[in-house]
């Protein structure tokens, strides 16, 4: 039966009966799985169900969830000690459940920032921007009524005219060693190679402007 195959696991047991066939088609229907069938399990804790002659014993309590989420299932099983409350012949069916805490996913690499400083320099390339973005606006037309879908709109067009007229700011890397320092360091090499003692020690002397 196509039925068993995709809702009972390897480990299911016993005989379908009319009830058993009406259960494995909601499941097909909706997606779900009979979970105790996933799990190699001794007969003691397999048996949910003891009639009163203490003969006959029948699986007929089970855990039933999504297909989906049966990988969260680490263990099932029967509980045979297990007091209950309630005087009742079915006794207790457990299984154990794993779930790794929910980790919001890391965000993408975010945009460069745009070279803001450029543009209130230049007042040629501010007037350009307005123009970009003046035609952009013009292209969109009329707005819609949804307030969202109208935001994403005007956001794409700003956007869209600075990546075209302004760009992105670079990163300048400034250096660690300024003119004046260096020109310390080349004087002091000269001395040492000349074995200027006086010059040496004058070139050390040298005000750098708080660089080593």
């Amino acid at each position: 039966m196509t039925l068993v195959v995709t809702v009972v696991g390897p480990f299911g047991f016993g005989t379908l009966n009319d009830n058993s066939e009406r259960l494995l088609a909601m499941c097909e229907n909706h997606g779900l799985t009979v979970l105790g069938s996933w799990f190699r399990r001794l007969n003691i804790h397999r048996w949910s169900w003891l009639s009163h002659d203490r003969r006959t014993k029948k699986e007929i309590d089970h855990i039933i969830t999504r297909r989906s989420d049966r990988h969260f299932f680490k263990s099932y099983r029967v509980l045979r000690g297990a007091e209950a409350p309630a005087n009742s012949d079915h006794l207790l069916v457990t299984a154990k459940m794993e779930i790794a805490p929910f980790k919001k996913p890391r965000s993408l690499r975010t945009a460069k920032p745009y070279d803001v400083q450029r543009l209130l320099d230049d007042p040629c390339l501010r007037q350009q921007y307005s123009v970009e973005v003046e035609n952009r606006f013009n292209i969109l037309g009329a707005m819609s009524d949804d307030p969202e879908e109208n935001w994403q709109s005007v956001r794409s067009a700003i956007r869209e005219a600075a990546d075209t007229v302004v760009g992105t700011r670079q990163h300048k890397r400034q250096p660690w060693l300024s003119d004046e320092a260096h020109n310390i360091i080349l004087q002091k090499a000269d001395a040492r190679t000349q074995g200027s003692r006086g010059e040496k020690t004058s070139a050390g002397h040298l005000q750098t402007d708080g660089t080593p």
